[in-house]
């Protein structure tokens, strides 16, 4: 589980698609590929995806954004975004 997870991937799967699975999910931990450690987190994280699903916002990933965005305003606040920033 201390293996970078490109090399988990490679040892625990013949194909392509479980090496994917793993990294994409181990990305979610901001560790690169090659960090050790980066095959736990991708194992964790695909067990909990097996076990708790994998939540997609209803409209897409947009609307995660917006959700967070109407939280910060009904709280009295509001959120300035620069373009030239």
């Amino acid at each position: 589980m201390l293996l970078p997870v490109r090399r988990l991937g490679e040892e625990e799967f013949d194909g392509e698609a479980g090496r994917l699975l793993l990294a994409g999910n181990a990305l979610h931990a901001d560790l690169a590929p090659e960090a050790a450690g980066s095959g736990g987190f991708g194992w964790l994280m695909s067990m909990l995806g097996q076990r708790c699903g994998f939540p997609v916002p209803a409209g897409g990933a947009g609307e995660l954004t917006a959700a967070l965005v109407r939280r910060l305003e009904a709280g009295a606040a509001a959120l300035c975004a620069a373009a030239n920033a």
